[in-house]
């Protein structure tokens, strides 16, 4: 690592990977944070960075800080935790940064507290500890199997509704009781045939008995927040119809317009229909039905539309690696029935697809997030308002591009305009999101400006 991508990460900002510290004097949530960092996702602790203002402030004594790391590390981690820490030259200053891998030996924690109080996870850009359940989560993540595909305890093959299936499957193929176990919907021990739990969730019409969560609850709201709720609505029908069930409401309470292509009608919703549609499969397959409290939830609202689901992101994941397609199927039972079906189409490809379907819309690409033991995803109704460029805005951020960054001086000569017009004109462009500065304060006379 060397100073240009210390750059790259300043631009970057805080995430699930990544965190600033300003000194080491916080060392009880420097540890907290890389033992959440080892639990989920890995990712890079840099000390020496104000987290606010993202200024380099640099460090005193860095090898010295990087050896206090590593002892206490060494001497508080329960499995043993062995990052890499480098020292960095940045200008006339060092950081450290500190390295952490996902583990394979999670859960970590701290051996004078004991797992049940130390045991940290990463969600977005915050590290909380975990409570029981999530530790269990934790815990069955190095599992080879998934959750779905385990036999749901107090079932029987009675508890299935073996005609639903095979009526679902009649348009693919003849279903028999045998291709039950081949699809992981039930495992056969002995002479004894048990559901899984992906088999109950799928098919059994007493699963909301075994997981009350199991549903999809619809608010439709009056305004941009749920002081005034229009209609409510509990979907409690199979998976496979659900699907179907919430994008009908979903249509009846957005605008629809109808396209003529080819003598023929096409509806235009005002949120693609794909998107949603791929959304709502995503939920499905991926939420977390062990963890309990909440349902599948779509809130309606006059300017957006949020969907969310109970479950943390998969171990390794980041936001940004399931943007790119990066996928990990949580519930293989659920996933795989489902790509019999019809209803996915190719693995990894729906969040990609729900994104370049709004922005040929013209709409915001869509926001997801994680918000404790849930994740979210924002659609938007409203068109982008692009902010107008002029030709020096464009000049600017050409050369920004070719050249990775500039300094002030640099698009002053380069523009031929006075000093304050050009900073005037960077502040714009950095608050419109366009620009990052990259400095060691405010007024740093070497401060760069890079692409955001």
């Amino acid at each position: 690592m060397h100073s240009i991508m210390i750059e790259d990460y300043i631009v970057q900002g805080e995430s699930k990977t990544l965190e600033f510290k300003e000194n080491f004097h916080a060392k009880a949530k420097i540890l907290a944070i890389t033992i959440a960092f080892s639990n989920t996702s890995g990712g890079r602790i840099i000390i020496g960075i104000q987290d606010k203002t993202k200024h380099v402030i640099g460090v005193d004594n860095p090898h010295k800080i990087g050896e206090a790391i590593a002892n206490m590390l060494h001497d508080t981690v329960e499995p043993r935790i062995i990052p890499n820490i480098e020292i960095i030259p940045f200008r006339n200053t060092h950081l450290v940064v500190i390295e952490v891998y996902p583990s394979s030996m999670r859960p970590h924690f701290e051996r004078g507290k004991g797992k049940d109080l130390s045991t940290y996870i990463r969600i977005g850009s915050t590290t909380r500890r975990a409570d029981q359940e999530l530790i269990s989560i934790i815990e069955r993540s190095v599992l080879v199997s998934s959750f779905d595909e385990e036999l749901c305890p107090g079932t029987q093959f009675d508890n299935l509704d073996f005609e639903y299936a095979k009526e679902l499957f009649s348009s693919y193929r003849s279903l028999a009781q045998k291709d039950l176990v081949s699809l992981g919907i039930c495992r056969k021990e002995r002479e004894k045939v048990t559901p899984t739990v992906g088999g109950i969730l799928l098919f059994s019409p007493q699963r909301l008995e075994f997981f009350p969560d199991a549903w999809i609850q619809i608010g439709c709201f009056g305004g941009t927040d749920k002081s005034e709720i229009v209609a409510t609505y509990r979907l409690t029908s199979y998976p496979a119809q659900a699907i179907d069930e919430c994008l009908n409401i979903m249509k009846n309470n957005m605008r629809v317009g109808l396209k003529i292509k080819n003598i023929q009608h096409e509806e235009v919703w005002e949120i693609p229909k794909i998107a949603l549609r791929e959304s709502i499969i995503n939920v499905v397959v991926h939420t977390d039905y062990s963890l309990r409290g909440a349902p599948i939830r779509v809130s309606i609202f006059t300017d957006r539309i949020e969907i969310e689901n109970s479950a943390l992101l998969q171990w390794g994941l980041t936001i940004n690696d399931i943007k790119s397609g990066v996928s990990k199927l949580r519930n293989q039972v659920i996933g795989r029935v489902f790509h019999e079906l019809g209803i996915i189409e190719q693995w990894g490809s729906g969040i990609m697809r729900m994104i370049s379907v709004c922005l040929e819309y013209g709409l915001p690409e869509p926001i997801f997030e994680e918000i404790g033991a849930r994740i979210r995803i924002t659609f938007f109704k409203q068109k982008t308002a692009k902010m107008t460029l002029d030709p020096i805005d464009r000049e600017i951020i050409d050369f920004i591009k070719i050249n990775e960054a500039a300094a002030t001086q640099e698009i002053v000569i380069l523009t031929n305009r006075s000093r304050r017009s050009i900073i005037n004109r960077l502040s714009r462009l950095v608050d419109a999101g366009l620009l990052i500065e990259i400095a060691l304060s405010t007024n740093d006379p070497r401060k760069k400006y890079k692409i955001a």
